[in-house]
């Protein structure tokens, strides 16, 4: 009879909480599952920016898995695992056609087919970084060296690897030794010392850059004119890249700060699937245009993503949800980005 007796005054008391917390405006919230990629980068920025709206407007709020390969994580968005990840825009034609990192994967295409997109975003830029007084002071002096491409299955090592063949016509383990770790490794590589230049995609003013010049100086190096002119260069300048500046002043430490470095520049997409609700992802993407300030408020480079630009490079269809408010807003929505559940 205790034990009754005890149940029921906790019952009672849970109730009075619910019952306390909905007089005080408070909700439950439904969790959202999301990937992206580690602290710092673009998509982790943009993943964050848009959870801060999104939690603070609607009743949805991320479950965020951090430092993800991203093109792993639209295998799971395409298998309906989980409900959001950035969309490599490249990485979404090479899973459509299986090709690159998707080449063994037998369902590459069923998957990519299940990527529906809400927005684009700009993403940062190709940092090629060195210590000064390594004797590294252009992308030719790499001849022998170790260099720090990306993570061995990511899109960024296989960006890299192909940047530098064009602008120097060298290739990894004939001409330079290619290291290939996940992104916390190949930092600590380069704070140790055991790599002699770390490549990495990052936004403009960065900490993930910034941090190798708070006790050393470091030099960026760019692409050439000469390298920028070729044509296999400006092929480059498709699915989601274009020729972009780290501007100079950008970084503290910076030896070469005093100018423009030119580079490659990239954008994203904040991609979901047909799996998650329409009336989710509608109700997500109206919190983010209706709150734009404070998502641009998350990171400079989220500045970049205006009424304009919402659809820049994307390539996979918008998801129904977003669709909708698209329509409703009254946005241009170019004819293929139409998903194929409109009808």
């Amino acid at each position: 009879m205790k034990l009754i007796a005890t149940i029921k005054r906790l019952a009672t008391a849970v109730a009075a909480l619910s019952v306390i917390a909905v007089a005080q405006g408070v909700t439950a919230q439904t969790f959202i599952k999301a990937q992206t990629a580690s602290p710092g980068a673009g998509a982790y920025l943009a993943t964050v920016g848009f959870d801060k709206v999104v939690a603070a407007h609607t009743d949805f709020k991320m479950q965020i898995n951090a430092s993800q390969t991203v093109t792993k994580s639209m295998i799971v968005l395409g298998r309906g695992e989980i409900d959001i990840s950035s969309l490599v825009i490249a990485q979404t034609t090479n899973m459509r056609e299986q090709k690159a990192m998707y080449s063994k994967l037998a369902d590459a295409p069923e998957l990519a087919a299940n990527l529906r997109s809400i927005f684009s975003f700009s993403a940062g830029a190709f940092h090629f970084i060195t210590y000064a007084g390594s004797g590294i002071e252009t992308l030719e002096d790499i001849k022998g060296k170790k260099v720090y491409l990306g993570p061995p299955s990511g899109a960024a090592s296989k960006v890299s690897r192909e940047l530098i063949e064009i602008a120097t016509g060298y290739t990894p383990d004939e001409d330079y030794e290619g290291v290939l770790l996940g992104w916390g490794a190949g930092a600590q590589a380069m704070t140790d010392r055991q790599v002699d230049v770390f490549v990495r995609p990052a936004p403009l003013g960065g900490a993930i850059v910034q941090q190798f010049g708070l006790s050393n100086e470091f030099r960026l190096l760019g692409l050439s004119d000469e390298a920028l002119a070729l044509p296999e260069m400006q092929a480059k300048f498709v699915n989601g890249n274009t020729q972009g500046l780290i501007p100079a002043g950008t970084y503290k430490g910076q030896v070469n700060g005093d100018t423009d470095v030119s580079t490659l520049s990239f954008w994203l997409v904040m991609g979901s699937s047909p799996a998650t609700s329409d009336e989710t992802i509608y109700t997500m993407t109206k919190a983010l245009w209706e709150n734009l300030d404070e998502f641009h408020e998350t990171a400079p480079l989220l500045k970049e993503t205006t009424r304009d630009t919402a659809f820049t490079m994307m390539n996979a269809p918008l998801h129904l949800g977003a669709y909708r408010y698209y329509k409703e807003a009254g946005f241009d929505i170019p004819e293929d980005l139409v998903p194929p559940e409109a009808g």
